[in-house]
């Protein structure tokens, strides 16, 4: 497999302008909790960036429906793990879902199994989608969530913590929405909120 086969299975790598190195976004329409937040006022989701601004544009919605249907493709990981071989070698960190969200039980599968294959690379997943995630890690078999994985688990409400007590017992950490700075006192701001 080259890259411009990768490309084709995958529909390519987005670059979220606010993080250092690539990602890999969806549609926010097919986010599974976010379309059902979005239409509930003071969420996270009501507000919904993934819907605005030049993710509204034509081009980007066709690659983002590209990657969305290539999930499904049995050779999925083989051409992520070369795209991400690849463009990811100076910059080692890859960022899921800037835009949309994980859609169910196999698709986390593949990204587990993505992030094993590349040790080497730091993995961000933000994610509205707990029950997922508490399924797959904390199932009947639980599973290790990989050292080189972040999973974010974010909560659905502007100023709201989101604290469970998986989280407390895992590297799975949380995160939440803010409508001014500095309410909760000893939580970490993103410095994206800085980034012009």
């Amino acid at each position: 497999m080259n890259l411009t086969q990768a490309k084709h299975i995958t529909g390519g790598l987005s670059n979220p302008s606010k993080m250092p190195g690539y990602g890999y976004n969806l549609p926010a329409s097919y986010c599974r909790i976010g379309s059902k937040m979005s239409k509930v006022e003071g969420s996270v989701c009501s507000e919904c960036y993934a819907k605005k601004g030049r993710y509204r544009f034509r081009n980007v919605q066709d690659a983002m429906e590209r990657r969305r249907q290539s999930l499904i493709h049995p050779r999925w990981n083989e051409a992520m793990k070369l795209l991400i071989s690849h463009y990811c070698k100076d910059e080692p960190y890859f960022r899921f879902h800037d835009s949309g969200d994980i859609q169910n039980l196999l698709h986390l599968d593949k990204i587990v199994k993505l992030c094993k294959s590349l040790p080497n690379i730091k993995f961000w997943l933000p994610t509205l989608e707990n029950k997922l995630i508490v399924d797959y890690f904390f199932g009947d078999i639980p599973t290790k969530v990989p050292g080189n994985l972040n999973i974010r688990m974010s909560s659905p409400m502007i100023d709201k913590m989101h604290v469970t007590e998986l989280i407390t017992q895992s590297s799975i950490t949380s995160s939440s929405v803010n409508s001014e700075i500095g309410a909760f006192p000893k939580a970490i701001l993103c410095p994206a909120t800085t980034v012009r």
